[in-house]
């Protein structure tokens, strides 16, 4: 798939798909809907990790479910969410601190394109990317 073609690098159309959590919600439950066996993602991502690291990035965290999870099953001293769209981060935030017992305290939400990540080097033990890089038309960048 090519730039052009790639709806999710479409500048004309980035409110219709992150302008709110509904839609990345649409495409969350198509997604699960599809699934047939197996084990939650978030759940299989757990399993590649041990309890505390220091730091954990959430790069592309959407609506925060891989997020609260992780940081209930790993339980860092320092969690940040990052995403480019404030409504996800504010849903995030929400299925955080509803989820995470002293999830506030512990979590940051970062507004940010995962291009220029406002975190310095080697600042994160773990970083785990679920479900974001087809949004890059460079993602080893993101992964750099």
């Amino acid at each position: 798939m090519t730039e052009s073609t790639n709806p999710f690098l479409d500048e004309r159309r980035r409110d219709a798909l992150y302008g709110g959590a509904s839609r990345l919600t649409q495409r969350t439950a198509a997604l699960h809907d599809a699934k047939i066996e197996g084990e939650p993602v978030a759940s299989v991502m757990a399993g590649f990790g041990q309890v505390g690291p220091d730091h954990l990035l959430d790069v592309g965290c959407g609506r925060g479910g891989t997020t609260a999870h992780l940081t209930r099953r790993w339980w860092p001293r320092e969690v940040t969410a990052l995403d480019a769209s404030p409504a996800l981060l504010a849903e995030a935030r929400r299925r955080v601190c509803d989820n995470v017992p002293d999830g506030a305290a512990r979590v940051g939400f970062v507004a940010a394109d995962f291009h220029d990540i406002p975190l310095p080097d080697d600042d994160c033990d773990v970083v785990v990317a679920a479900f974001c890089l087809y949004h890059s038309p460079a993602p080893e960048t993101v992964l750099a």
